[in-house]
């Protein structure tokens, strides 16, 4: 039952406001600048690079590539020291590199995605396996990089030892896939010939409009208690807010693809498709993938994850479920508690 006693509404909204005010004090205080763990960088060109995050002791003969997808920054894999996947597995002893897409210009907005999987994330590949005196690398794709980790596994199969896929969308017809019914709506041939490339605050506006109270008013006022409880929180969630908020644009006609490909033509079940000069057959995928995906994720839905095992080879695919939603699955206290494990299993198995 809805309380519509005026005294108690006006109480209700002078705690809120207060807590709100006292929120305020310490994130006005707090510097927020992301700063990588210790790392260097190996490989660039056009704006991307290789960053190579090698622990003093690596146990592991073969190195692992992340490769993350092109909306949002790659530094959510290591926001913070205790909140960092990227930290988690250079503490197993993996030799880790992340590929940091960077931002697209104009010029650039013609560049296909067999230009992203094929050249840049060929190259990546190569710096990666020559820097570690390895001949074959293990692969991890993020959400839209895990799409790409599939097409390059298929499309170069004598280089990817092992795959592991997380918080990647497989079946983009997916019943409760809101985020690809979106797209399907979109003329995104129009859209890209507008724009040329998309820019990065339409993508973010994009997202907060699948849950707009969830992500807006709502996570503000529930928030507001726990930054006053737990200042030391402050610094992570300003953190958060700057990457949620910092999408880079993206080229349009590596967008235009994915669109077309994937959430409206739900190609990648289908195993084998070509746009363009992006050609890709999945029977040719030989690496066995263990796929991660998270049970209360809104943006990937664990039934567009779970499809992978249809394009799978029989006892070649394993599956994890993590109980969080889809940052959570890559840097939530229940992730980093089971998901650095669970990759260090798999990867050990053939090393």
């Amino acid at each position: 039952m809805i309380n519509t006693d005026a005294d108690a509404l006006i109480r209700n909204l002078a705690q809120e406001r207060e807590q709100l005010r006292r929120s305020a004090t310490p994130l006005l205080n707090t510097e927020c600048q992301h700063h990588y763990s210790s790392h260097q960088i190996i490989w660039q060109n056009e704006g991307v690079c290789l960053r190579a995050f090698i622990p003093e002791r690596p146990r592991h003969k073969r190195p692992l590539v992340l490769c993350y997808a092109l909306v949002n920054r790659p530094w959510i894999l290591d926001l913070a020291p205790g909140s960092s996947l990227i930290e988690a597995l250079v503490t197993q002893g993996f030799s880790v590199y992340l590929i940091d897409w960077g931002q697209p210009e104009r010029c650039q907005r013609f560049r296909g995605l067999e230009h992203y999987v094929d050249q840049i994330m060929h190259a990546c590949i190569q710096a990666a396996a020559s820097h570690s005196a390895s001949h074959r690398v293990n692969l991890a794709g993020i959400c839209q990089g895990g799409v790409f980790s599939l097409c390059y596994a298929a499309i170069h199969p004598e280089l990817v030892n092992r795959l592991v896929t997380l918080v990647t969308p497989v079946d983009f017809h997916a019943a409760d896939f809101t985020l690809s019914q979106l797209y399907r709506g979109v003329d995104i041939q129009q859209l890209v010939s507008a724009y040329g490339n998309i820019p990065g605050p339409l993508v973010t506006q994009v997202f907060s409009g699948l849950q707009p109270m969830r992500l807006g008013q709502l996570k503000h006022l529930t928030t507001a208690p726990r930054l006053v409880e737990k200042p030391d929180s402050v610094a992570q969630y300003m953190l958060m807010e700057r990457w949620l908020n910092d999408c880079p644009d993206l080229a349009g006609r590596a967008l235009q693809q994915f669109v077309e490909l994937f959430f409206q033509h739900n190609r990648l079940l289908d195993g084998k498709f070509d746009s363009g000069n992006f050609k890709v057959d999945m029977s040719r995928l030989a690496a066995p993938v263990l796929n991660i995906y998270g049970k209360h994720d809104h943006l990937v839905p664990p039934n567009a994850s779970r499809a992978l095992e249809q394009i799978c080879k029989r006892g070649h695919y394993q599956s994890l479920e993590i109980g969080a939603g889809h940052i959570g699955t890559l840097m939530g206290n229940k992730a980093l508690k089971s998901v650095p494990a669970a990759i260090q299993d798999w990867l050990q198995e053939a090393d």
